[in-house]
């Protein structure tokens, strides 16, 4: 606790002061552009709406409503605009402090996210589905040894069509997926592919040949495990040696801790998990002072949970045998 306050006090507090003053800046601009529009508006449609009355073919009434929704429409893309690239001033300034704090060697990039190609090499989503993913808040570096990578993802509910190159079209409708996907390099390579998804993921685990020829499924005596989970791999007697009764266990335990569903598969030298989320995770509140206690709060057990995330893994995966 004595480190916390001081390293509140000698390098988080000033940040924080400082951006607590952007904050109402920010709300400053915010109601100043709102009463801009608002004069410039109601100044403006009686001399423009006969023109833009002329221009569409509408009546002037008409017209008028098209301006008042322009205006409308331009106060909420300029206040979104303002907002957006305040709270990414934030998160890379004080996220950036708090993330030294719990570990030196991290870094944090507010814009940057993880690669669509790690996110297809982890199983959990169709190729297809990446090209519209949208990523923020990038943590990487080593911690306890291990290298890794984690970043807020976001994959739209889809569906589209496309040639499967025989000229037959094929249709995917994938699921939607909001929340942190990272990238773990193990500390020994594996031989073996395994998956776990939670039980009701019924069409991952179809779309990847389980059953015909490719993954089989692995039976686990673990009755916690097996409430939430069903693991998949490429040899019954690897994936048995991978899935270890501590690694199940923390497994389970992890997803009770989270309270939401966890997607995890092990290939080659690295791990990848999905732990989906309902929430905008490191996203200052505009609305409350940063200066308040509990901003940093938030922020510290967020990265706690990233940081405890690896630090299990490697403790678990150094004792796979």
């Amino acid at each position: 606790m004595n480190m916390l306050y001081d390293f509140y006090s000698s390098e988080l507090q000033s940040v924080l002061i400082e951006q607590e003053r952007s904050r109402k800046r920010i709300f400053s601009s915010i109601r100043f552009n709102l009463m801009f529009v608002l004069v410039v508006g109601t100044v403006s449609i009686p001399f423009v709406a006969p023109n833009v009355a002329l221009w569409f073919g509408i009546g002037f009434i008409n017209a008028a409503i098209l301006m008042s929704i322009l205006c409308f429409i331009y106060m909420g893309l300029t206040c979104r605009a303002i907002i957006k690239n305040h709270k990414v001033e934030v998160k890379q300034h004080t996220i950036s402090k708090v993330i030294q704090f719990i570990d030196p060697s991290l870094r944090y990039r507010a814009e940057a996210s993880i690669s669509g190609l790690e996110l297809v090499a982890s199983g959990f989503f169709e190729p297809s589905t990446t090209v519209d993913v949208v990523g923020e808040d990038l943590i990487g570096g080593n911690a306890f040894g291990t290298k890794f990578q984690c970043a807020e993802i976001h994959l739209p509910r889809m569906s589209s069509e496309f040639n499967d190159g025989e000229l037959q079209r094929l249709s995917v409708r994938a699921q939607g997926f909001k929340g942190l996907f990272a990238v773990i390099d193990l500390p020994k390579r594996l031989d073996s592919v395994v998956y776990i998804f939670p039980n009701n993921a019924v069409g991952r685990v179809n779309r990847l040949g389980v059953g015909r020829g490719g993954l089989e499924r692995i039976k686990l005596e673990d009755p916690m495990f097996e409430k939430y989970f069903n693991a998949y791999g490429t040899d019954q007697l690897q994936s048995r040696m991978i899935l270890t009764t501590k690694l199940i266990d923390d497994i389970a335990i992890l997803r009770e801790r989270m309270g939401s569903s966890i997607m995890l598969s092990v290939k080659h030298n690295k791990l990848y998990i999905a732990v989906s989320s309902s929430k905008d995770l490191f996203e200052p509140n505009i609305h409350k002072s940063y200066l308040n206690p509990e901003h940093v709060r938030n922020y510290l057990k967020e990265l706690n949970i990233v940081v405890q995330l690896v630090k299990d893994v490697q403790e678990i995966f150094a004792a796979t045998p």
